[in-house]
């Protein structure tokens, strides 16, 4: 019986054994089961055949299979450059979370990050962890939606992450030149703004070319940079805390802008499967 591959597994699974008296005899052997390797192989196989028509691949294909196959090379991410670039995916500090408390008060704003990674952040953590357990791949997400829906929906997965992920990641500069103009008023003038986010924007991108052992390692830093200063802030704060202003609040309590702000700075935990194949 042949599949599409054009490989007659029956045929395939039948030895001739040489016996005694001369000749040779056909001997039926119940089939073996198919090592790692050869299933890669023929993954591999089909997704060459059906790549020529993407749009007929059904999501139990072959081509799922290579596309969380494995990949043979050694994986240049160290668990800390890992846990780096989870936390920029995920929440990248605590700027932000001042407009939490511009919009329902210190009270709400408590409530909001205590409550919400509880429901939604470890909700979603947990899905994403089991997915990337099946799906091994960089392609993460992608993957996840190529396998229930196809590969269209899979496509448009894709695109739409990307340029949601393209339009978001065009504030940090902005937020990070208006906390350096702070310090430097220099850059509160446009010429010299602009220049430092064109600088900006091309050093991050030659990090990038360079790999992501560098992106991890560099991510590692910019960590311990961005949050030492809360950490000082914390220590020298602490003998000052008065718990009677945690329970401050809004009469006028904005809660799209509330809940829009604390989606924004927790969620996201589902771009982390683009590493799973590190």
């Amino acid at each position: 019986m042949e599949d599409h591959t054009g490989v007659d597994h029956e045929n395939s699974h039948q030895s001739y054994r040489r016996l005694s008296g001369g000749g040779q005899q056909l001997q039926q052997r119940p089939p073996r089961k198919m090592s790692r390797d050869a299933a890669e192989t023929q993954a591999i196989v089909a997704e060459e055949s059906e790549l020529r028509s993407p749009l007929n691949v059904h999501p139990t294909s072959p081509s799922v299979s290579y596309m969380i196959k494995p990949q043979g090379r050694k994986k240049p991410l160290t668990l800390w450059g890992a846990v780096a670039i989870i936390f920029y995916s995920v929440s990248g500090g605590p700027f932000g979370t001042e407009d939490a408390v511009a919009a329902g008060g210190p009270f709400w704003a408590l409530i909001g990050f205590l409550i919400f990674p509880l429901v939604w952040c470890l909700p979603e953590a947990l899905v994403t962890a089991e997915m990337s357990s099946t799906f091994p791949s960089n392609c993460g997400y992608v993957s996840w939606v190529t396998a229930a829906f196809g590969p269209y929906w899979g496509f448009q997965e894709g695109f739409w992450s990307w340029l949601s992920g393209a339009t978001d990641n065009a504030i940090y500069p902005h937020l990070l030149m208006s906390y350096l103009a702070v310090a430097f008023p220099i850059l509160n003038e446009k010429l010299y703004s602009n220049i430092a986010l064109v600088v900006l924007t091309l050093a991050l991108t030659y990090v990038n070319y360079r790999g992501l052992k560098v992106v991890g390692w560099l991510a590692v830093v910019m960590m311990c940079f961005v949050l030492s200063p809360f950490i000082v802030f914390i220590i020298m704060g602490a003998p000052r805390v008065d718990p009677s202003n945690w329970l401050l609040e809004r009469r006028d309590m904005e809660w799209t802008k509330w809940l829009n702000v604390l989606f924004w700075n927790l969620n996201y935990w589902d771009s982390v499967s683009t590493l799973a194949g590190e």
